[in-house]
């Protein structure tokens, strides 16, 4: 996969998750639909100024939309991370392991 695939299938994915039709987000966007289309289907990169309104908009990180995270946006990230959580217990144990190495 490509990077503009990569990144047109993240846009994809954010704008289905929030039910939002290409030409609806169009508009919000002030791109044509037929532009969203290109750009999920990774023919096109949006340029910055839209980039940073689709994150703005729908309230996501750059770096899930660039594919550096698999969290779209930092609250998830917060969340599975809790006290209690798996992750947090996962986390908590290469830690220790990682100390008890050094020692």
């Amino acid at each position: 996969m490509t990077n503009k695939e990569l990144i047109g299938s993240r846009l994809k994915e954010i704008r289905e998750v929030n039910k939002i039709s290409q030409n609806a987000l169009a508009k919000e966007l002030g791109v044509t639909q037929a532009a969203i289309a290109q750009y999920e289907a990774g023919k096109s990169f949006p340029n910055e100024d839209v980039l940073i309104k689709y994150a703005q908009h729908f309230k996501v990180s750059m770096d899930y939309i660039f594919g550096i995270t698999q969290f779209m946006n930092r609250d998830k990230i917060t969340e599975n991370l809790a006290p209690g959580t798996k992750d947090y217990e996962t986390l908590e144990a290469v830690i220790a392991s990682i100390i008890k190495k050094q020692k």
